[in-house]
């Protein structure tokens, strides 16, 4: 018997990782304890869909993979490489393929992908597919990712959809159509007639659809939006019958007739609605009936609500239907939701420009809302209370927002401290009440009170002489409470220091708390705050305040003396000066102590406050210059100070010692004279040459006075000159030599700050008697003396000269001579030097400026470029350089035309790039400022 051979044994096929559905690859995913074996699971099973996608018998598993791929991207893992399959499905003739294509371009890719536009043609030929859920496949995707570029060459098929007889394909289209006219704004003048169509459509997913294409374009096109409004009454109608509808299974929610679609047609309204009066009164009555009969106890009443009293307050509403939005919004801040809530004080505070009145009616309801427990709501009330207050409630919301002061968050403090003061200054019902009022923030608040708060309060107090003694016993009592802040003492020290005599003698006002205060007390005070290392910046202005309470009441000078000496030898600059000076004034006759110590001259209210109100912070911080003297009073910086805060703190001495830089109406300009004399006596060492007319300002007095004592006034007037400034003879004083500009009408002594290049020629043709050093005033120094400098238009020496010939009048003709060479940069061997000339006398605006390039070094320098900016005010033109090669002392010339608009306002400045090649080849790139051209 023969033996059968069994069959050959054959190889089972075990099924691949890439095989498994979808399903199973969410269940393993899930079943992952960490992310560790998620991102191996998932890279398993993205490197098996590699796998078959190379491999071209399991083209029918390209689906199932793809899906698999989406799922890996929401994950958040790679899914670059399914790109090319979600295309090649787009292309597939069957549904189920084309779904999961498309579904994979709007989910893998976006509109910047350049993958996007190999499917332009497909999606050009499914719209126009005989199969409607076709055609809805490629408007889902023109909707999601549609680029510029596509949606220009699918406009005109997206048109034709809009009137496809399907509401499905209508629906998709005008989705569609709104991706298009965002993308290319041009196209939407197209979409109009057919969106016109669409608005009376009965179906309300395409009605929906279309009212947000109308809405669009009509806020990206006013002419869309006029020819838009002739649809206004049809749309009160379809929205009229939503309202009064029976209820429909279909499209109730919550007991209203689709939500949705009533909140898309008031969203139009409004935008129809919005500058135009007709429009508005056409919309009103359905606007009143929706704002009466929705109910709010469900969220989408309220929904509808909110759209309705943002359409009210958008229109030109008349103001019965404004109380009524109005008041919906005080209902909404009765309600639990903090969402609806937070929605109606951001609404309210839109109202508050329109209709404050309105919103009075809530206010303690608002004010509420201050004190809730989330922040959110906080900070938006806080907002709306700001809006709220006004000169007749500002006593009764101030002091809720003083006391809310003390318990809220630390991040509010800051705002809301501010606002406090700006409106409390603003809307203050008397003077008295915002001095109590600043002082009551800054004892709770002082550390967030800026300098600028606290010059306008000095200056207030200074322009109210009943409130002197008022404000200063006030302060008085605030600084010597425990752990007082520093702007409240540095205030407090001012005031204290300036009106000690009116605290101790005028007489209480009603209302005041009675406090005896002393100048011995002051003093105490004063003393106190010295040995508190937290108030040391401080010192200067103590120094101050206490050698004018010496003057008030002699009797403290034996008190006041040991602490000046005391601080003469102290780190800080600024108190070393003070101490020392101060002191050297008690060794002087008490008549020449008691000018020099007047009370300063209250600086002018800021020009934007009328005379008869109370100031206002809308514009102080731009206005700090009509502060006068105050501007610097709390500038206590140390050796930190820069340049241009150091000379103000000098000049700011000077005014503190001549009681500012306009005489008191109190003191005769022959008693000003003698001041002066007796001063520069005391500290010059010498006396100026007598004139045999008075003075008819301290500050030229001064001028007189440190300009040497070989200087005499003349008897003979002046000719009148026009000045482009007005002349400071202390700015002068405390800044570097200046060389006066030929071409000026007049020169501004302070315009210069900046010192010359040293070894400049304008270092050199400066003149050396304006060098008067603050230290060397006050010693016993001798007057300087110097060369007669030469004689220049509006020059300042012009202005106290004999003048006893009239100057020789311009020549109109005859070009104003160059100026002296200035040079404005040095780096190495390059320096650059300017000559500035006026070569049209009769527009004194223009200035021409020679520019030498010179290279002082043994090599070469080349490639030399110069790149010149200027301030907007001003128009620079520049012609070409005489070269680019800078041979060793051989200068490179390049002429540029300056106009400057604000001629005699602002200098001419530039700022400079400048770039070469030094003599080893190496490049250089440098940047300069130039800060006057003169």
């Amino acid at each position: 018997r023969t033996r059968q051979r069994p069959p050959p044994r054959t190889r089972r096929h075990h099924p691949r990782i890439m095989s498994l559905r979808l399903r199973d690859l969410i269940r393993k995913v899930r079943d992952c304890k960490t992310a560790a074996e998620e991102r191996a699971v998932i890279a398993r099973e993205s490197s098996a869909i590699r796998e078959s996608f190379r491999n071209p018998s399991e083209s029918h598993l390209i689906p199932r993979n793809v899906a698999k791929l989406m799922f890996a991207h929401m994950l958040g893992y790679p899914s670059h490489f399914g790109q090319m399959e979600c295309v090649r499905l787009t292309a597939s003739p069957g549904f189920p393929e084309k779904r999961i294509g498309y579904l994979g371009l709007m989910l893998l890719l976006d509109e910047n992908t350049e993958v996007t536009m190999l499917v332009t043609n497909s999606v050009k030929n499914d719209l126009t597919h005989k199969n409607n859920y076709v055609v809805g496949l490629g408007l889902c995707m023109l909707g999601s990712i549609c680029s510029a570029e596509m949606a220009r060459d699918v406009a005109g098929e997206v048109i034709e959809l809009l009137g496809h007889s399907n509401s499905y394909v209508r629906k998709k289209a005008a989705l569609t159509a709104t991706r298009v006219v965002r993308k290319v704004p041009e196209l939407a003048e197209d979409f109009v007639e057919a969106s016109e169509k669409l608005l009376g459509d009965r179906h309300h997913g395409v009605l929906l659809a279309a009212c947000t294409l109308a809405t669009d374009m009509c806020e990206m096109n006013e002419d869309i939006c006029a020819r838009m409004r002739a649809q206004v009454p049809m749309l009160s109608k379809v929205l009229k019958s939503l309202i009064y509808a029976g209820k429909s299974a279909e499209h109730d929610i919550a007991g209203h007739a689709d939500p949705f679609l009533q909140v898309a047609l008031l969203r139009l309204l409004r935008v129809l609605g919005a500058g135009d009066a007709d429009a508005s009164d056409a919309m009103s009555d359905i606007l009143a009936q929706i704002a009466s009969n929705t109910d709010g106890s469900k969220n989408a009443g309220n929904a509808i609500l909110y759209e309705a009293v943002e359409t009210i307050i958008a229109i030109e509403s008349i103001g019965g239907l404004r109380v009524l939005a109005v008041n919906i919004l005080g209902r909404f801040l009765q309600n639990k939701d903090n969402n609806i809530r937070y929605v109606a004080l951001n609404t309210l505070a839109k109202v508050v420009a329109i209709d404050t009145q309105a919103i009075q009616r809530h206010r303690s309801v608002i004010v509420d809302c201050v004190k809730d427990t989330d922040v959110t709501i906080r900070r938006s009330a806080l907002h709306l209370v700001y809006s709220l207050v006004n000169a007749k409630n500002i006593t009764t919301l101030a002091s809720e927002l003083l006391e809310y002061l003390d318990v809220c968050d630390e991040e509010f403090k800051p705002e809301l401290a501010k606002k406090i003061s700006a409106l409390a200054l603003k809307f203050s019902p008397s003077k008295q009440w915002y001095v109590d009022s600043f002082i009551t923030l800054l004892v709770r608040a002082g550390q967030y009170i800026d300098e600028f708060e606290c010059n306008d309060f000095m200056g207030l107090v200074a322009r109210t002489p009943p409130l002197h003694g008022y404000a200063g016993r006030a302060l008085y009592r605030a600084a010597c409470e425990e752990d007082a802040k520093v702007s409240l003492c540095s205030v407090a020290t001012w005031v204290c220091g300036e009106y000690s005599d009116a605290m101790v003698h005028a007489a209480p006002i009603e209302g005041e708390v009675l406090t005896k205060v002393r100048h011995n007390d002051v003093v105490k005070l004063m003393t106190m705050l010295l040995n508190n290392s937290k108030y040391e910046k401080l010192n200067p202005l103590i120094m101050t305040a206490l050698a004018k309470i010496a003057v008030r009441d002699p009797n403290e000078a034996a008190n006041i003396a040991p602490l000046l000496s005391k601080y003469e030898t102290d780190m800080d600059i600024e108190t070393q000066k003070r101490a020392h000076e101060y002191k050297a004034t008690f060794m002087q006759p008490p008549e020449l102590r008691e000018i020099v110590f007047e009370h300063m001259p209250p600086p002018e209210a800021p020009k934007f406050i009328a005379a008869d109100t109370m100031e206002t912070l809308a514009q102080k911080k731009t206005q700090t210059a009509t502060l006068g003297g105050f501007g610097d009073l709390l500038n206590f910086g140390g050796d930190d100070q820069t340049p241009s805060s150091a000379n103000a703190s000098g000049v700011d001495l000077l005014n503190d010692l001549l009681s500012g830089e306009t005489t008191p109406a109190s003191v005769t300009p022959a008693k000003a004279a003698q001041a002066v004399d007796l001063l520069g006596e005391m500290l010059g060492g010498g006396v100026p040459a007598a004139s045999s007319q008075p003075r008819t300002s301290s500050a030229d007095a001064l001028a007189d006075l440190m300009s040497g004592a070989d200087i005499a006034v003349s008897t003979t007037p002046v000719a009148k000159k026009t000045v482009a400034a007005p002349v400071d003879i202390l700015g002068d004083l405390m800044s570097s030599p200046v060389v006066p500009s030929p071409s000026a009408g007049g020169a501004d002594p302070f315009m210069n700050l900046a010192p010359p290049i040293q070894g400049s020629p304008a270092a050199a043709v400066a003149a050396p008697s304006a060098q008067v050093d603050l230290l060397d005033l006050m010693g016993s120094a001798s007057p300087i003396t110097s060369a007669p400098q030469a004689t220049s238009t509006g020059s300042l020496l012009d202005l106290m000269n004999d003048a006893g010939t009239a100057p020789a009048p311009p020549v109109a003709s005859v070009p104003t001579p160059p100026a002296p060479p200035a040079q404005v940069y040095t780096n190495g061997p390059l320096s650059i030097i300017f000559t500035t000339s006026n070569p049209n006398p009769l527009d004194p605006s223009e200035t021409l400026i020679s520019a030498q390039y010179v290279n002082s070094g043994p090599g070469v320098i080349e490639q030399f470029s110069l790149q010149a900016a200027v301030p907007k005010s001003m128009t620079l033109t520049m012609q070409a350089a005489s070269g680019s090669t800078l041979q060793p002392n051989v200068p490179v010339t390049q002429r540029m035309t300056v106009v400057n608009s604000e001629h005699g306002v602002k200098p001419i400045a530039m700022r400079l790039k400048l770039g070469w090649r030094d003599a080893n080849g190496q490049a250089v790139d440098e940047m300069a400022t130039v800060n006057r051209v003169e």
